[in-house]
């Protein structure tokens, strides 16, 4: 097989981890989550073969569902595409006992291997551009966070048109799904999508542990999706089906005429831009509350892990010991406590300021800090927030007393929601530009940051590294006249 300098590149960098034989599989880990997002038990019946890789079989099993497979159907033909060491394509033959089972990877030494370890699937030594199979044979064609290495996507998009049955299914998993969405278009109906961001996170938090003796393991199950998931990035499940051909309608040329560009013409070629319905976030570094308000904040979080004690210790007899993992630690009102008062007056100070600012009138209204409390993420990793805004409010912010790049940190999503539904692909998805839909910020001790109280956010899957501890605050213009009643009350 002839191969291109990249494709020689990434089988060097891949042997150099020295995995092979170690590794199994190469994929993250996937979690299933109860209703209140704490980690519980999957449909899975595992052997104790599969039984130490019950994450990352998670995730093969996954694609299955989403896409509502009949996995009781035995006649089924499925493809891996990069399957590594073969880990994903020998639980779908041995678990599923599916009529075949092929697996594809570029590296000719996890080909060898696996074919050693495995001789019901058939695996091949092949790029995933270029795989020399029967057109139209398979049901199933799946590929997990391997695409963005695939040159070009396209010619991989044709090979898998020409490898699939007329209704078969394309499914792929990956954090970079969507840079490439375009794309897959172009080719292929995308029937569902599935965010299984929050579910990944936590199973790498989980595989962290599990993982954690074995240097290597660590290196491959927990840094790259961690480093993802901290960017910000969703991690979402792709299911396709091939563009069915349809009767081409000829246009006749009135038609034509109607639609011509010729009439442009007369229209002007600059246009003139102005921006409106900004919506901004402020931030700044002021460390100098930090000492003190850990200090003072230490009684809320032991209150707050005694609080949930009982039910940490119900979970972790029920379905093994995880720590505290999952958890965050959320006080009870600090509004009042004499220690975090002058943050408390300087956050409603500022916040009135931050309106007046924006254009409000608030001549009949006063800002007050009407919610503040702390909160502290799971020290087992696995803490996080799920998107939300704060209908009570007009100012809302954070203050970070414990934070830094490994841990957890906010991400604000576009609150238009005509935007959200009518969202186009980025072209730069590592810049800021207007096609931009989430911008996250550092959590750094010291960093303080308003924004207001509408606009959607959420605390990415924190991974358990490094402490992470912050206070949370909310701010409300009340009419003056109401405060009026409520006084005479």
């Amino acid at each position: 097989m002839k191969l291109t300098k990249k494709e020689f590149e990434l089988i060097k960098r891949y042997d150099g981890f020295n995995i092979l034989g170690t590794a199994l599989f190469m994929n993250d880990g996937y979690c299933y989550l109860d209703d209140d997002n704490m980690p519980t038990n999957g449909p899975l019946n595992l052997s104790s073969k599969w039984k130490p890789w019950t994450y990352q079989v998670n995730l093969y099993n996954v694609l299955l569902e989403t896409a509502g497979i009949d996995i009781n159907n035995k006649n089924i033909e499925l493809l891996d595409v990069a399957c590594g060491q073969g880990g994903g394509a020998s639980f779908y033959k041995d678990y599923y006992k599916f009529k075949s089972v092929f697996g594809v990877d570029l590296n000719p030494n996890y080909i060898k291997h696996a074919s050693k370890r495995d001789s019901n699937v058939n695996f091949l030594n092949a790029s995933a551009t270029n795989i020399p199979l029967a057109d139209n044979k398979f049901d199933i064609i799946t590929c997990l966070e391997a695409e963005i290495y695939f040159e070009p996507l396209e010619k991989y998009c044709q090979q898998a048109v020409r490898l699939l049955k007329k209704d078969g299914f394309l499914i792929h998993s990956s954090s970079d799904l969507s840079i490439n969405k375009s794309i897959f278009e172009r080719y292929f109906e995308i029937i569902k999508i599935r965010d299984i961001g929050n579910n990944v996170g936590v199973g790498c938090a989980i595989s962290k542990h599990m993982f954690w003796n074995n240097k290597t393991l660590r290196e491959i199950y927990i840094n790259d999706e961690y480093r993802s998931l901290l960017t910000g990035k969703t991690y979402e499940v792709y299911v396709m089906k091939k563009k069915q051909k349809k009767a081409r309608k000829v246009k006749t040329q009135k038609e034509f005429d109607k639609i011509s560009c010729e009439s442009a013409k007369a229209f002007p070629k600059k246009l003139n831009r102005e921006n409106y319905f900004q919506c901004p976030i402020w931030f700044a570094d002021e460390p100098s509350f930090v000492k003190d308000l850990n200090k003072a904040s230490d009684k809320y979080i032991k209150q707050a892990k005694k609080n949930l004690k009982k039910d940490i210790d119900k979970r972790n007899k029920k379905f093994g010991d995880k720590g505290d993992m999952g958890h965050v630690f959320h006080s009870s009102t600090l509004i009042d406590d004499p220690n975090f008062l002058e943050l408390q007056n300087y956050v409603g100070a500022t916040s009135h300021n931050l309106l007046n600012e924006m254009g409000f009138d608030l001549t009949q209204y006063q800002v007050f800090t009407t919610e503040m409390w702390v909160q502290e993420f799971a020290k087992d990793g696995g803490g996080h927030h799920t998107l939300h805004t704060h209908w009570n409010g007009h100012i809302s912010g954070f203050y970070f007393l414990k934070g830094s790049e490994k841990t957890s940190k906010p991400m604000f999503e576009d609150p238009r929601p005509g935007n959200m539904m009518n969202l186009l692909p980025q072209k730069y998805p590592t810049k800021i530009t207007y096609a931009s839909h989430q911008i996250s910020y550092e959590a750094n001790p010291g960093k303080m940051i308003f924004f207001p109280s509408y606009m959607p956010h959420q605390y990415v899957v924190d991974m358990g590294y490094e402490p992470f501890r912050f206070i949370h605050f909310n701010c409300q213009a009340i009419p003056k006249g109401a405060l009026n009643v409520f006084q005479k009350k």
